[in-house]
């Protein structure tokens, strides 16, 4: 082999240099790259909402309530947030509930609804509306209590006291009932099993009274018309009271002026719309939950008027005098004044009766 021999099958050996690139063609190739993985990644996540949306599909299509309320879980098919009525009394008063296993120590964690329920005993009234936001809260609230022991030894007052009843929704449809006592032993009584105390029996209550008037808050009032009459008692299971908690603004809708009464019960009076907003304004503005302690008329046998009235949420008020001054029955120590021309007003619907 000679030199040109040689040269040439080296020549031969050294690869072809390559083409140079088309920046056209590559941003074309890179776009259609891109749009690719575009398209790849939304049908995945497309994919990704069908699977995890299914669920919620069926609920809707089957006619399940996918939000029972505010901080609620979704429920069963058929069943509906807050559309249960309070069970009877004296199951209520047992804590028990034929749809509900008795022996539970705690309230079930997927509650959509409660209600605030009479259990019997000294009479007051259940509110007209069921919690519907956040009403695991007030599950979470007795079940913080502390569970008593079987051998728990307790030394008791004997005594009487306000009692509370709660019914809770479960996602099911079906209902476990707790009943709250402030007296005796006291506690939170669920099936057989009792959790706190006398002392905090009704801080669940409280919890269920504050997320209700949160609720209200944020709606419009409805609520059928109740029935007002004076009352010799004030707690009278004739003429049951509310039990929540009231504060300003004291809204009152309907009232009725009660007279003392000489012999039987006293007459029912309907105070007048204009009188009843002057009467809710001056009640507001004078509320206070620490009345003075003057009792200087106090045992003196001369009858004080009250007043028995409505709020826009159907719940029933007695207002009862005491030594000239308003007090709202109630668990809480309170205490309002009426101006004089307030007073003589309602004195005058009486002189104003045949």
């Amino acid at each position: 082999m000679n030199d040109d021999d040689l040269r040439t099958a080296l020549h031969d050996l050294v690869p072809e240099p390559p083409a140079t690139p088309d920046r056209a063609h590559l941003v074309h190739a890179r776009a259609s790259t891109n749009r690719r993985r575009r398209l790849a990644g939304t049908s995945v996540a497309a994919l990704s909402i069908l699977a995890l949306g299914a669920p919620l599909g069926w609920a809707a299509l089957s006619g399940a309530d996918t939000d029972g309320g505010l901080g609620a879980p979704a429920t069963a098919p058929g069943v509906v947030a807050g559309e249960f009525t309070c069970p009877d009394p004296t199951l209520v008063a047992d804590s028990e509930s034929e749809q509900v296993i008795s022996d539970n120590d705690a309230i079930a964690t997927d509650v959509v609804a409660v209600r605030l329920c009479y259990p019997g005993g000294l009479g007051w009234q259940q509110p007209a509306d069921a919690l519907t936001t956040d009403p695991g809260k007030v599950a979470e609230a007795i079940n913080a209590l502390p569970l008593q022991g079987s051998d728990a030894q307790l030394a008791c007052e004997q005594d009487l006291g306000p009692t509370w009843g709660m019914a809770f929704q479960l996602t099911d449809g079906s209902i476990q009932i707790a009943r709250g006592e402030g007296h005796g032993c006291g506690g939170v009584f669920i099936g057989d099993s009792v959790r706190g105390d006398r002392q905090n029996a009704f801080a669940p209550f409280d919890t269920f009274a504050a997320l209700l008037s949160e609720q209200r808050s944020a709606r419009e009032p409805s609520a059928p018309p109740i029935e007002l009459a004076c009352t010799t008692t004030i707690n009278g299971t004739d003429n049951p009271r509310s039990l929540l908690p009231i504060a300003p603004p004291i809204e009152l809708t309907e009232a009725v002026y009660c007279p003392p009464a000489e012999n039987g019960s006293p007459v029912a009076i309907p105070i007048p719309a204009k009188l009843i907003s002057q009467i809710s304004r001056e009640l507001s503005a004078s509320f206070t939950t620490t009345p003075p302690t003057d009792q200087a008329c106090a045992g003196t046998p001369t009858p004080w008027p009250s007043m028995v009235a409505s709020t826009a949420w159907g719940d029933r008020i007695q207002i009862s005098n005491d030594c000239n001054r308003w007090r709202i029955e109630n668990q809480t120590p309170n205490a309002s004044t009426l101006t004089a021309e307030t007073a003589l007003a309602l004195v005058r619907l009486r002189s104003a009766q045949p």
